[in-house]
């Protein structure tokens, strides 16, 4: 899933729904996701969140990651 937002207009705690389109030579699959922008810092370029992701085959609870990104 590609989340685009200008950082300018975000809400910490601010979250997005979504599907991930996931492809491979065997099926496809489309799971869904909950992602929460926990944490921006413009000045500095950072970025902080987590993702949910939701009926991920052979998981039996949701998937979930947090994530800090710096931008350039």
């Amino acid at each position: 899933m590609l989340v685009v937002v200008y950082l300018q207009d975000v809400l910490y705690f601010q979250a997005f729904s979504g599907t991930q389109n996931v492809s491979s030579l065997q099926k496809d699959e489309a799971w869904r996701v909950n992602v929460r922008i926990q944490g921006c810092d413009l000045e500095h370029g950072y970025l902080c969140g987590t993702m949910e992701a939701l009926n991920v085959p052979m998981a039996d609870t949701p998937v979930r990651n947090f994530a800090i990104v710096h931008l350039s």
